[in-house]
Parts: structure tokens; sequence; C-alpha cells
């Protein structure tokens, strides 16, 4: 899975790109546009319990620091 995160200051829009990638090869593109989005790796149901919570592996922030809701993006 790659994702990639941008925004554009000109026209005020975010984004995110997911990509699954098998043996070298895009297999799918997902696209988000306009989120501050939350990226969270889903864990099994068991380590879930032993731990409490997922790992988070990245929060987006926009350029100006603005205050925004979150959202999780489960892939």
């Amino acid at each position: 899975m790659v994702l990639a995160e941008g925004y554009d200051e000109v026209r005020s829009v975010s984004w995110v790109h997911a990509w699954t990638v098998k043996d070298g090869i895009i297999t799918q593109v997902r696209e988000y546009c306009n989120t501050s989005v939350t990226v969270t790796r889903l864990s099994s149901p068991d380590i879930r319990s032993q731990r409490g919570t997922c790992q988070s592996v990245w929060q987006s922030k926009l350029s100006d620091n603005k205050s925004v809701p979150g959202i999780v993006l489960a892939l």
C-alpha cells in the first residue's frame, strides 16, 4: 500500500491517494479529496484487545494550521 498526501494552496484543496501495489504493479487507486485525514493501521481483533488502540500512521495538517475534523481512512 502506498499513501500520498498533497495540498494545493491556490485552490485550497487537500487530497490523499491510496495505491495498492502487487509485484511492482499498481492494481488499485483510490482518491480522497478535501479531507483532513487520519490514517490508522487496523490490526486483528486479538491484537486490538491486547493494546486497546490501533497504531496511528500519520495525521494530516493543513498548511495554515487551522483546526479541522479528522476522519479515519480504513484500507
